[in-house]
């Protein structure tokens, strides 16, 4: 059963805007930016399956949700483009699929821009936004990945190609509606898997990639241990790009390279290698835990100082206390590019956030894992 999806979003509302298929007021609250209206506007519309002027993402989710494709409709996923038209036609689509008559509303809808993705400068969209596109639908494929949809009916066509190659990757279906269609063409995931090997030898710097983005080419090839670029197996360099940036040479994962990152298993023990750890002393990394909180600062101070010894981690900060809370409990989980840390004691409670170096979310997640491990044996 599916019950979330993931969309990519085009521009064929903002042309039915723009080209008045709505109405002329339609393109007028459009320009004055009284998005709302627009949204009374598509809710009042009939037949959302066939008439045209919703545009193709809501056409497109009608088909998903009329096949039974997607039934309870939890949550949708809506990537825009990075552009003012994108951030504005995600804002309607969200208003829209928050609340409508058409069966088409959602228990939580997100709009989520992917920087980088736009047509105004070939690099960015190529080194930066279509990386980034597959990095958000990943994301929130792997969370949900025997319950999610790839919509992949609406953007540019590089969207589609990698929507596609991502859910044969993941064994997620990928959903497409032709223009002259009004159902959806289902494109089941592959009954066979990438080829492991490249991944398994190879570890350490696709852990690295994963986790820094982009590695300048020296610091690459000395973690791959090759003399030169022409060294890199052939097979490796399918899945990477090197790009000229100030003067300086860097490789990173390509689209391509992400999905397979995505579709491998992958050994979180990687990171235990030194290349990822931090310079700073376990005393540089402590912040704030001199102002308040002392008595559970006091109770926990072996979990924290074991916190602080984790290599991985380059800063911990104490972000507040409570002496009104009590429990013999903690958590850790990512969250905006860190590890957030909570600790119960009968003294009150303590909250913290990890800094690394690295802030990817399945670099974070391993750390995440060491971090619970460490806590584990304090508490």
């Amino acid at each position: 059963m599916k019950d979330h999806a993931i969309c990519t979003v085009g521009a064929s509302l903002y042309q039915n805007i723009n080209r008045e298929n709505l109405g002329k007021e339609a393109r007028v609250f459009y320009e004055e930016n009284r998005l709302s209206e627009i949204v009374k506007i598509l809710r009042k519309l009939d037949d959302p399956l066939n008439n045209r002027s919703f545009g193709a993402e809501i056409n497109s989710m009608a088909s998903i949700v009329k096949q039974g494709i997607v039934e309870h409709r939890a949550a949708l996923y809506l990537l825009v483009s990075d552009t003012p038209e994108g951030e504005k036609i995600g804002r309607i689509l969200k208003d829209y699929f928050e609340e409508n008559d058409h069966g088409l509303d959602f228990k939580s809808v997100h709009v989520v821009k992917v920087e980088g993705l736009n047509d105004k400068d070939e690099f960015t969209f190529r080194n930066k936004g279509l990386r980034n596109l597959v990095r958000e639908m990943a994301k929130y494929a792997r969370s949900s990945r025997e319950r999610v949809v790839i919509n992949a009916t609406g953007g540019y066509k590089a969207q589609i190609a990698y929507a596609v190659a991502l859910g044969q990757a993941l064994g997620i279906p990928v959903c497409y509606r032709f223009e002259r269609f009004n159902h959806m063409v289902v494109l089941p995931p592959l009954p066979v898997g990438l080829d492991q090997e490249v991944y398994n030898r190879n570890k350490l710097v696709f852990a690295l990639l994963d986790a820094a983005s982009e590695l300048e080419l020296s610091k690459f090839l000395k973690v791959g241990e090759w003399k030169s670029w022409s060294r890199v197996p052939e097979k490796m360099k399918l899945f990477l790009d090197r790009v000229h940036i100030d003067g300086k040479d860097y490789v990173a994962l390509n689209p391509m390279g992400l999905i397979y990152a995505e579709s491998v298993d992958w050994d979180y023990s990687v990171i235990d290698h030194p290349v990822f750890y931090s310079s700073r002393s376990p005393e540089e990394k402590l912040v704030g835990f001199e102002i308040h909180g002392q008595k559970v600062v006091q109770r926990t101070y072996k979990a924290i100082e074991s916190l602080s010894k984790l290599p991985w981690i380059n800063s911990l900060h104490l972000t507040g206390s409570s002496e009104k809370s009590s429990g013999n409990s903690f958590r850790v989980f990512v969250q905006d590019g860190c590890l957030k840390i909570e600790i119960l004691t009968e003294k009150g409670a303590l909250y913290m956030k990890a800094y690394c170096e690295y802030k990817s979310d399945r670099f974070l997640e391993a750390v995440r894992l060491k971090a619970e491990e460490v806590l584990s044996g304090k508490m």
